[in-house]
């Protein structure tokens, strides 16, 4: 479940805003706290 949502996540942000490094940023951020979480479980 969670690679389909990485699969998915970035392509829809590129297709509605293709220059933003912030959302960029920010989809690391929440990759790496997915990885927390999945080292949790």
């Amino acid at each position: 479940m969670v690679s389909t949502s990485i699969m998915n996540y970035p392509h829809f942000t590129t297709k509605k805003r293709k220059r933003e490094p912030f959302l960029r940023s920010s989809l690391y951020i929440f990759f790496a706290n997915a990885q927390k979480l999945l080292r949790l479980y």
